[in-house]
C-alpha cells in the first residue's frame, strides 16, 4: 500500500509512515475508492498522451509502472475490507431428533 498523506509505499504490517512518520490506520472503503479513480484517472492519462505521441511506449510504460502496482494493491485492500465487512453465511440449524 501507499501512504496517504505522501505517497510512500509501505509494507502491511507498517504502522507509521518511513517517510512522513504519519499513521498508517486502515483507510475506508470510500477512500481507497476514492484512492483508486484517481489513480485510473493518471493511467488513462499516461495513455492518452502515448496516443497522442506525447510520450513514447518505454517511457508511458515506465511511468505507468508504479501506478499499475497501486492500483493492484488497492483492489486488494478494497476487496479485503468488502469480504471482511460480510457477514458469514449462517447455515440451518439441523432438525432435532424425534423424541422416542
Amino acid at each position: 500500500m501507499y501512504c496517504h498523506r505522501c505517497d510512500e509505499e509501505y509494507s502491511a504490517r507498517a504502522r507509521f509512515c518511513k517517510a512522513c512518520g504519519g499513521s498508517l490506520e486502515e483507510r475506508e472503503a470510500s477512500q481507497l475508492l476514492a484512492d483508486l479513480a484517481r489513480t485510473r484517472f493518471l493511467l488513462g492519462e499516461l495513455e492518452k498522451w502515448q496516443k497522442k505521441g506525447l510520450l513514447a511506449n518505454k517511457v508511458a510504460e515506465k511511468l505507468a509502472r508504479p501506478y499499475d502496482k497501486r492500483v493492484a494493491a488497492i483492489e486488494e485492500a478494497v476487496t479485503s475490507l468488502k469480504s471482511a465487512a460480510t457477514p458469514l453465511a449462517l447455515s440451518k440449524a439441523p432438525d432435532a431428533p424425534a423424541a422416542g
